[in-house]
């Protein structure tokens, strides 16, 4: 499985554990599922999605080629 595969089943377990949705996520940040799907590229992109998942952004991509993109 693809590294940005993983990185969406654990954001999903992340939300779902916390009660919320990927709809939630679109609608107060402005981060389409899409945007999951074909890869997150931004720093601003990672907060915008730790800050609705109520994580820390080293927590979210801890393990996952999204380090890069934080740490980069």
């Amino acid at each position: 499985m693809s590294e940005r595969m993983e990185f969406n089943k654990k954001l999903l377990r992340i939300l779902r554990k916390k009660g919320k949705s990927i709809q939630g996520m679109e609608r107060e940040t402005g981060v389409s599922r899409h945007t999951l799907w074909r890869g997150v590229r931004t720093r601003s992109t990672l907060c915008a999605i730790a800050y609705y998942a109520e994580e820390r952004v080293e927590d979210l991509v801890e393990g996952t080629e999204m380090e890069d993109i934080w740490y980069g």
